[in-house]
């Protein structure tokens, strides 16, 4: 049986989407017959892995200092006699990755950012358009790259779904939201009244967020007079996407999980991570980008606010067509694919 480690942190600031993703991995390893173990810098993943039984190691460590956490997860690894480990964080460094290897630890390491030549086994960066990024020249050959959408790592649940005309507005932050992101789009929504949006049950607003995530009073106000939903740390975010008639989203791995159910959504981003996604939908009309929060939240809640009136009035058929090109970008094969190249690592 390969034994794989995991290593990965969520907290306010780093994303819950990191850790989702690789719950989808480990749970793709695990059917292939693999003994995966989680390994973070705290407890704060523990929620996620326990709910999915998985096993899990805490360093105690800083989760933003990887390299002072280098010789003890090396002895951990060492210890249970494992050789191959999946690491999904910003906060590595190549002194990190290069212990590691000097230690005999076979690494595949999600890069989406493509600016270090990291001395890893294996990188992952399933954007579609990964495979321009220059990856093959930056990297050395022996480097093995999976590069765009095939390698997408989306759950089970968003598989086999077909057109729905759904009716609700569905708002995605990311797990946190620690810029109060959704706050700022939902009150410019429900004050914009042409849209109709907050008037009854097909008019709601479905906001989706993390364990991580504080709703401010106002929030909170929305929430109580039944004009927003606050779906808060729930597993069934297919089933509340297909709800929906559209969405506006952060662009991570929400956006290939909406690609998957059909979900016409438009994106926004707040951190570097993202924009190649949010320019590679936008670009081949998939989906409008509609600005960086960090530059201009007006200028995104103007262009948000003229999709959602585009949207809005397209016909049903119109938003079938949208709906079945966006289901055609992910298979749904993604983790496997990951989980077989990390056992044959």
């Amino acid at each position: 049986m390969s034994k794989i480690a995991i290593r990965v942190d969520a907290n306010e600031i780093v994303a819950t989407g990191h850790i989702m993703r690789c719950l989808t991995i480990a749970s793709a390893l695990r059917r292939h017959g693999a003994d995966v173990r989680f390994i973070s810098a705290d407890d704060h993943i523990r929620p996620y892995v326990s709910k999915q039984n998985f096993n899990m190691y805490v360093l105690g460590s800083a989760w933003d200092d990887m390299d002072s956490e280098a010789d003890d997860l090396i002895r951990y690894l060492q210890s249970e006699n494992i050789n191959k480990m999946f690491v999904d964080t910003y906060s590595v460094t190549e002194e990190y990755f290069r212990k590691l290897r000097e230690a005999g630890i076979h690494v595949m390491y999600i890069d989406d950012l493509c600016r270090v030549a990291y001395p890893v086994d294996a990188v992952v960066n399933y954007c579609p358009a990964a495979v321009s990024l220059g990856y093959e020249s930056m990297y050395p050959k022996e480097t093995k790259l999976y590069l765009g959408s095939e390698y997408v790592p989306i759950r089970e649940q968003f598989g086999g779904y077909s057109f729905k005309d759904g009716q609700g507005l569905l708002i995605t932050a990311g797990g946190a939201d620690a810029m109060g992101l959704a706050d700022i789009m939902i009150h410019n929504i429900l004050n914009e009244r042409g849209l109709g949006f907050g008037d009854g049950p097909k008019g709601r607003l479905h906001l989706l967020a993390g364990s991580f995530y504080k709703p401010s009073e106002e929030l909170m106000g929305y929430v109580d007079d039944g004009r927003v939903i606050l779906h808060q740390n729930v597993d069934n975010v297919a089933e509340i996407m297909a709800e929906c008639r559209a969405a506006i989203s952060s662009a991570g791995t929400t956006l290939f999980e909406l690609c998957a159910v059909g979900i016409p959504t438009a994106s926004f981003v707040f951190v570097d991570n993202q924009m190649t996604d949010a320019l590679y939908f936008d670009r081949e009309g998939l989906m409008p980008y509609i600005g960086d929060f960090r530059v201009s939240e007006n200028h995104c809640v103007e262009r948000m606010i003229d999709w959602m009136y585009e949207i809005g009035g397209v016909t049903s058929d119109v938003r079938r067509v949208r709906s079945d090109r966006l289901r055609a970008i992910v298979d749904g094969h993604g983790a496997n694919r990951l989980a077989e190249a990390l056992i044959n690592l």
